[in-house]
This record gives C-alpha cells, structure tokens and sequence, in this order.
C-alpha cells in the first residue's frame, strides 16, 4: 500500500487527550479513516557558513479521522507509547504495545505530545498499489 497526500490543514483545538480538531474537511477531500501527521522540523545549517541548507519533518504523532464535516474534521491518536514490558496473556500471545500516545497543550508536560492550535498538519490516504504489468 502506498500513501498519497490528500491536504495540508491546521490544528483547529484539542477536543480531548486522544483526539484533534482540524480546519479541513470533506470540501478538502478529507475522508473517514484518512492519516494525519504531525512533524516536527529540524534545520540544517552548514556548520561553516550558517547558510540554511534545508528542513527535515521528524513525524511525531499520527492520527486517523473518526468524523469529517464539510469545514473541519476530527482524527483521534494512533500511535502508541513503547511498551515497558512485554506481557505473554493465557494464550501465549506476546503483548508488546503501549498505551496510546496523549496529546496536550501544555508545554512542560514531558509525558504526553504537545500539539499547538495552529500546528500544522498532513492528511494522507492508503492507495492500492499499482500493478506491475
């Protein structure tokens, strides 16, 4: 499967500690079950000049809509913490996922991912690859 890009959005508010309100929606091409990525930017400047040589987005947080209005849609936290443990339940299945990640908007608070209203945002979809023939 392959991802494209359907719209760039913003951040619109927290709606709760798992999910995120958006200011794009089904007039955006937004659908139920599309890929939300948050980044993170990185500089890169050359260390003898200072000249900018460019920016590389770091995902921090991926989320999927749960609810698309015409304006504004709502996508809630997929990713997960690590897991401390791995725990084996009476099946003998390995369990190694983590709680889901919380958002927040509290700068300070090292436990969850700080989200900014007007943070930006990438919606992607899975696509069916192609064919080779």
């Amino acid at each position: 499967m392959a991802q494209i890009k359907v719209a760039d959005a913003k951040v619109a508010t927290h709606v709760d500690e798992y999910q995120l309100a958006f200011n794009a929606g089904g007039k955006s091409g937004i659908q139920e079950g599309d890929v939300v990525v948050l980044s993170r930017s990185v500089e890169i400047k050359d260390p003898d000049t200072g000249e900018k040589l460019g920016v590389v987005l770091l995902p921090k947080l991926r989320l999927a809509v749960n609810l698309v209005a015409d304006a504004y849609s709502v996508a809630r936290v997929t990713d997960r913490t690590p897991a401390k443990s791995v725990k084996i339940d009476p099946w003998g299945t390995n369990t190694t996922k983590g709680p889901l990640k919380k958002v927040t908007d509290d700068e300070f608070d090292t436990d969850n991912v700080y989200v900014q209203v007007g943070e930006a945002a990438q919606f992607r979809r899975e696509v069916a690859d192609e064919p080779p023939f």
